[in-house]
């Protein structure tokens, strides 16, 4: 048992058998305008950014419409490589937000986590 006790105060203080997270900052960015000639011409678009550009590419990007109660939501999207995203809405009104979700970009056995954000609001 004294060796059990001794191998694992050793592992702890070597920090062996400590786990960490590591998370690293996300920004979203939304904007809307034309962008012709397509079926859909409007287009809400933005980016993510981050320090760790792994945690540009392949975020969930959630826009949403801003009213009393619950926000109601607009759709989803997923970014590409650049952080760069874009979602076809004809008809869209009033007050809009982007929503960049979390993500564990799994490096090694830690948590390495890409951390949300909302755009600022834009009123349409």
């Amino acid at each position: 048992m004294r060796i059990l006790v001794a191998l694992v105060a050793i592992l702890a203080s070597t920090g062996v058998a400590q786990a960490h997270d590591v998370s690293y900052d996300s920004a979203v960015t939304i904007d809307y305008g034309e962008k012709a000639p397509r079926v859909i011409t409007h287009f809400f678009n933005g980016k993510v950014k981050s320090s760790k550009q792994l945690c540009e590419g392949s975020r969930t990007v959630k826009v949403f419409h801003k009213i009393p109660g619950a926000d109601e939501l607009v759709g989803s999207v997923e970014t590409a490589a650049n952080g760069r995203w874009s979602l076809g809405d004809d008809t869209a009104q009033g007050r809009h937000y982007a929503r960049v979700v979390p993500r564990d970009i799994g490096i090694g056995a830690h948590d390495h986590i890409c951390e949300a954000d909302d755009s600022r609001v834009i009123v349409l």
